[in-house]
């Protein structure tokens, strides 16, 4: 089988606990901040917990990836090439990274993923990385079915999509939004996400069309529908976003998918999982029942209307039906799903505004509200806290399995008991015949040595397979086969979290750029990113926005696909004018915005 044939679920860590649980819920991957350097600034982990995780990982063939994905200054490139080879000691799979300085390095052999922060939009960008040397490609979020396939059918890089959580609204790695605003940068892993504030849309007239909008608050993606056609398109890796969401999204989110991607890989027998381990839960995913601002394909399937949420970029969950009925106290909702005390509820106004409310108490039909909220009949009502999922959730003991074959066998004068889970992994111990009485009911000697070392318990096992070849089963008392059970599953653990398999050695070469020259917009913030660039026979005219000291007036603040006109249903291909430019409004700035109508693209840029 090629490495495309394995089909890995890839599922965000935001700690130990939380990377265990992912492996535990069902995920053959994780990806996890290290010490420094990660996109998630908030989400950084020590050496020692990410050399545990590792290690648990291990136990199902599971990868743990460290991200290593924001640019690098200058005086932080020592830092970073010392947390690199941590990383590699401690038995990482995988670095992914955005900074090109990277490659400049004294790399040690581990593999590199290319992070969607590289802004990977496009089969030539693709085509050079596989060419530089890159393991994986993580694709960018925007990109359809059909650019997915041809991006598949011309390379042979491992590729990686998203399928699940947040949005940027800018092409990844082209949004410097949060850099010209203030002293923090998306590319540094400290986004203070512009994208979920409110906007007035203004054209050169000063005529408002859009007041006080989210107007570039995108809905979460959710591909569930569309996972047997990006199975099949040549995605390797179905990645979940969510390094900063809490646990019970982690474990509903991961069930959820993994139980989805069972179900392809159950009907097509050419793909095959890409870690072990059977996972049997106790409770039943749902998406809809953790935090989303409900749920869009994007891009996937070309282009789409509502791919934004302009009336709240907070969580509004699953939509559970209309206001019916209202008095002093209480309401009434015409639904059929059943709320409970505690529950948190989002009530979509009919002025669109939202506002959200705790359930006090449920009297058959009847809703008591910790606090009354002005209702009208018709209102949109969601639930974007289930009380009682999340504390099952909270709750949970789901756990995970890897299949073990258990053989007694005889020897002229021992008896060898062996666990193994592959032909090249496995532990025995022998038992001295002559220390061992001939067992009265040879039956139920037999009996009882399987029930005994299939005692797995807590373990990470489950007995699959069991052979018993002795000609006279002998008594082993309870004791010593509870002992051999436990030094051979503590063996065998060991063996496990040890196995690590080296990734292709790095190798500098002079593949050429896609351009001749790179702007900010390459991001380059150190000397070595220079280097790499100019290997690759392309001029770096201008350094990253964070460091650069040029002007940065009428700057590109975002490259987006996702376009407001077409969103408020006023797009300009289908006949609609305006008095351009048309400007983007907050409480401090105005951008302006130019639309590539033929490509059907968005762009933010500065105006001082």
């Amino acid at each position: 089988m090629s490495k495309r044939d394995f089909i890995e679920l890839l599922a965000p860590a935001k700690n130990l606990e939380y990377g265990v649980a992912a492996f535990d819920y069902g995920a053959d991957a994780v990806y996890i901040g290290g010490p420094s350097f990660g996109a998630r600034a908030n989400a950084g982990n020590s050496i020692q917990d990410i050399e545990s995780l590792v290690r648990y990982a291990h136990r199902y063939d599971g990868d743990v990836f460290m991200a290593l994905n924001t640019i690098l200054y200058d005086h932080e490139l020592e830092e970073a090439h010392r947390i690199i080879w941590e990383a590699y000691h401690a038995g990482v799979d995988a670095l992914i990274v955005q900074d090109m300085g990277i490659l400049e390095m004294d790399l040690p052999p581990i593999s590199l993923h290319a992070s969607t922060q590289t802004n990977n939009f496009t089969l030539e960008k693709v085509s050079f990385l596989e060419k530089v040397g890159f393991d994986r490609v993580v694709l960018a979020r925007e990109l359809s079915l059909e650019e997915i396939t041809n991006i598949a059918s011309h390379t042979d890089v491992e590729l990686e999509a998203f399928i699940h959580g947040a949005l940027c609204v800018s092409l990844s790695g082209q949004c410097y939004m949060s850099a010209y605003n203030g002293a923090r940068s998306a590319n540094r892993g400290a986004c203070v996400q512009s994208c979920r504030k409110t906007y007035s849309l203004i054209d050169a007239n000063d005529t408002k069309w859009v007041d006080n909008k989210y107007l570039l608050s995108l809905k979460d993606m959710n591909q569930t529908h569309s996972l047997k056609e990006m199975v099949d398109s040549g995605v390797q890796s179905l990645k979940i976003e969510g390094r900063l969401k809490d646990i019970t999204y982690l474990k509903n989110s991961v069930g959820h998918y993994r139980r989805s991607i069972d179900e392809i890989l159950n009907n097509d027998h050419t793909k095959r999982r890409s870690s072990v381990g059977k996972t049997v839960y106790d409770f039943t995913p749902d998406p809809k029942k953790s935090f989303s601002r409900d749920f869009t394909p994007y891009f996937l399937n070309g282009k789409q209307n509502s791919i934004a949420n302009l009336d709240t970029p907070k969580s509004l969950g699953e939509y559970i039906g209309e206001v019916d009925e209202v008095s002093k106290k209480s309401f009434t909702i015409k639904s059929e799903v059943e709320l409970a005390n505690n529950d948190g509820l989002v009530v979509v106004q009919s002025n669109a505004q939202t506002e959200g409310v705790k359930v006090n108490t449920v009297e058959r039909d009847r809703i008591f509200p910790q606090r009354m909220i002005p209702l009208s009949k018709g209102d949109q009502v969601y639930r974007n806290y289930n009380h009682q999922f999340l504390h099952s959730l909270e709750k949970s003991r789901t756990s995970r399995k890897r299949a073990l074959q258990v053989e007694v066998t005889e020897g002229p004068e021992m008896i060898t008991i062996r666990f193994h889970v592959d032909e090249n992994r496995f532990v025995e111990q022998q038992l001295d015949r002559k220390e061992l009485e001939i067992a009265k009911n040879e039956e139920a000697a037999k009996s009882n040595i399987e029930k005994q070392l299939s005692k797995l318990g807590d373990t990470p096992f489950y007995m699959s397979q069991y052979r018993f070849d002795l000609s006279n089963a002998p008594f082993i008392p309870n004791k010593v086969l509870s002992q051999v059970r436990r030094e051979l599953v503590e063996a065998l653990i060991g063996i496990l979290e040890e196995t690590h398999i080296d990734g292709s050695t790095f190798v500098p070469n002079h593949v050429p750029y896609i351009e001749n020259e790179v702007d900010y917009r390459a991001n380059v913030a150190n000397r070595l990113a220079v280097q790499f660039y100019e290997r690759h026979q392309a001029k770096v005219k201008e350094m990253a926005l964070e460091i650069s000291k040029g002007a940065r007036k009428n700057k590109m603040l975002m490259h987006t696909r996702y376009c407001i006109l077409n969103e408020i249903g006023k797009c300009m291909k289908r006949g609609h004018q305006f008095a351009l430019p048309l400007m983007l409004v907050d409480e401090k700035q105005q951008y302006r915005l130019d639309f590539d109508c033929k490509n059907c693209f968005m762009e933010i840029y500065s105006t001082k």
